[in-house]
C-alpha cells in the first residue's frame, strides 16, 4: 500500500459528528477499506471482536499524521484517554496480529500495512463501504473448541438476509451462545451481509427497558443526547436507527429478562419485541434463550420475518471431536457417554472435569463403573424449573416418564401415556390439558418427542440426566404433591 501524496485517494468520514455536527474528513487510498477488512478479520480471530470506530479513526489519523487532540474532537473520548489508553492498547493488539514479531506503533504502522497489502495481494482499485463503521460490541464467548453444527449454521446464514428476528432455543449448555458466536464470526467477514453494526448483548440480569434501549442507541449513535421520557417513544427512536443502519444485534440469554420479574417489566419487553418483529426496518435480531414465555414465543415464531431454531445436542461425530479437545482419552469409546448426556457440550465438559479431579485423570476407571453426574450449574437450573415454572400436571408427567423408563428404557407412546395417566390419581384434568402440559415440558427441553415416519405415532422420552434428577429429587422440588392427586378425564 502506498500512502504517498500521489496515490489515488477517497474521502472517508467518521460516522459520529462532533457537537457542531461536523465530521472529520480523512482522505485515504482507495484500497484502505480492503486492507482494513483484512486487519479486522485478523483482530477478530485473535481477540473475538473487531476494531471500534475510534480505533479505526486512530489508525487513519496515524497514517495522515493527525494529532490525538483532533481525533478526540470527533470521538466520544478525551485526548488524554485516547493517547494514554486507547492508542497504546490498539498498538499492542496490532503488534500481536500483524506485527510478525515486531512492535507496531504510530510511526511504523504504514510499513506493516504495506506488508498486509503484499501478503494478501490487495488490488488498489478495490473499494468497499460501511466496513469502517462495523463494530462488535460486547464480550463473546471463547469458541476455539467449537465443533460441528454445519447444518444449523447454513440454516441461519440462509435466513439472515430475509428475517428481522431469528431465535435459537434449547436446553442449558446445549451450545446456543456458541452457535450464535460462530455465526457472527462467519458473517462479519462476509461483505455480502453488509452490516453497519454488529452488537453483542449478554443478559445476566434483567435491566430496565429504558436503560437497555439507551445503551443500544448509544452504541449505534454515540453523539445522540436526546432520549424520550416515555418507553414507546424510546422504542420508536431505536427503530428509526434500525431503519437508518443495518444492524445485527445479538441478545444472548433472553430468559433472564423474564425470570422473577414483575408483570409490567415483562409487558414492556413483550411490546418491544413485538414492535421489532411487526414494524419495518432493515436490521436483524438474533435471540438465544433456554425458553420463551408463551406470549413471546407467539411473537417470534410462525411469522413471515421470523425464524425459530430448536437446538439439539451435538451429533456423535462432532461430540467425539469436542471431547478430544477437552482432553478425552481417544482410546476410550465415548458413544455411551455422549448418549448419557445427549451430546450436551457443557454437561460433557463438566463431567470430564469431575472425572479428572476424582479419578486422578484415570478416565478408564470411571468408564468401567459409569454413573450419571449432574453439574452444579444444571442442578440450579432444574431447581428453578421445578420450583417456579412447573405445575403439578407437568411434574406428574415427568415422574411417570422417569418411572416407566427406569424399567423399559424405551420411549413411551402417547396413547399409553394418556391411558395410564388416567389411573394415577383422583383429581381430573382433560386430554387437552395433558397435551398442553406435554408441549410445555418439551419447549423447556425436559422431554423429547419422536414421531415414527411410517406409523406417525408419537412417543416421548427423558434424557438420562433429567431422569436422574427426577428420581433422586435432590432438593425435594419434584415430588411436591400426592402422586394420586391428578387424574386424566375421559
Amino acid at each position: 500500500m502506498n500512502y504517498s501524496a500521489e496515490s489515488k485517494e477517497t474521502v472517508f468520514s467518521l460516522s459520529s459528528p462532533n457537537a457542531e455536527g461536523q465530521k472529520l474528513k480523512i482522505s485515504m487510498p482507495e484500497n484502505f477499506q480492503q486492507t482494513l477488512a483484512v486487519i479486522n478479520d485478523l483482530v477478530f480471530a485473535k481477540i473475538g471482536r473487531r476494531l471500534s470506530s475510534t480505533e479505526i479513526l486512530i489508525i487513519k489519523g496515524a497514517l495522515k499524521d493527525i494529532d490525538y487532540q483532533e481525533i478526540a474532537n470527533f470521538s466520544p473520548y478525551s485526548k488524554n484517554y485516547i493517547q494514554r489508553t486507547l492508542a497504546p492498547q490498539l498498538w499492542q493488539i496490532l503488534t500481536e496480529t500483524i506485527g510478525n514479531g515486531e512492535k507496531v506503533s504510530k510511526k511504523t504502522l504504514s510499513h506493516f500495512l504495506q506488508q498486509i497489502n503484499q501478503e494478501y495481494n490487495i488490488d488498489s482499485s478495490y473499494i468497499t463501504t460501511n466496513i469502517s463503521n462495523l463494530i462488535v460490541q460486547g464480550q463473546m464467548p471463547d469458541i476455539t473448541s467449537f465443533c460441528g453444527r454445519n447444518k444449523e449454521l447454513e440454516q441461519l446464514k440462509q435466513v439472515l438476509d430475509s428475517k428481522q428476528c431469528i431465535s435459537i432455543m434449547g436446553f442449558a449448555g446445549i451450545g446456543k451462545t456458541a452457535l450464535a458466536a460462530k455465526l457472527i464470526q462467519k458473517v462479519s467477514s462476509k461483505r455480502h451481509y453488509n452490516f453497519d453494526y454488529i452488537i453483542w448483548k449478554q443478559f445476566n440480569y434483567s435491566p430496565l427497558i429504558q436503560d437497555f434501549l439507551i445503551e443500544l442507541i448509544k452504541l449505534i449513535s454515540p453523539s445522540n443526547t436526546y432520549f424520550p421520557e416515555y418507553n414507546q417513544a424510546l422504542i420508536s427512536l431505536f427503530i428509526n436507527y434500525l431503519r437508518e443502519y443495518r444492524c445485527l444485534i445479538v441478545l444472548d440469554g433472553l430468559e433472564h429478562l423474564f425470570s422473577k420479574t414483575n408483570y409490567f417489566h415483562k409487558v414492556e419487553y413483550e411490546t418491544f419485541l413485538r414492535r421489532l418483529v411487526e414494524e419495518d426496518h432493515k436490521s436483524c435480531f438474533l435471540l438465544t434463550s433456554r425458553n420463551f414465555p408463551d406470549e413471546i414465543e407467539d411473537i417470534i415464531s410462525g411469522k413471515r420475518n421470523t425464524e425459530l431454531l430448536k437446538l439439539e445436542g451435538l451429533d456423535e461425530e462432532s461430540a467425539k471431536k469436542f471431547l478430544i479437545t477437552k482432553g478425552f482419552d481417544p482410546s476410550e469409546d465415548p458413544t455411551q457417554f455422549i448418549q448419557t448426556y445427549s451430546g450436551n457440550p457443557a454437561e460433557m465438559e463438566a463431567v470430564l472435569n469431575k472425572v479428572s479431579v476424582y479419578f486422578a485423570n484415570q478416565e478408564k476407571a470411571f468408564f468401567e463403573n459409569p454413573t450419571t453426574l449432574i453439574s452444579a450449574k444444571l442442578e440450579i437450573i432444574l431447581n428453578e424449573m421445578f420450583g417456579e415454572l412447573l405445575k403439578d400436571v407437568h411434574k406428574q408427567i415427568l415422574i411417570y416418564l422417569a418411572e416407566k423408563m427406569l424399567v423399559t428404557r424405551e420411549p413411551i407412546p402417547f396413547a399409553q401415556l394418556m391411558a395410564e395417566m388416567k389411573n394415577r390419581g383422583t383429581q381430573q384434568f382433560s386430554t387437552s390439558d395433558l397435551i398442553k402440559a406435554l408441549e410445555k415440558v418439551e419447549r423447556l427441553s425436559l422431554i423429547e418427542s419422536i414421531k415414527n415416519s411410517i406409523t406417525k405415532e408419537i412417543t416421548f422420552k427423558l434424557q438420562p440426566i433429567i431422569r436422574k434428577y427426577i428420581i433422586t429429587d435432590p432438593e425435594g422440588l419434584v415430588h411436591t404433591f400426592d402422586h394420586k392427586s391428578l387424574k386424566l378425564a375421559s
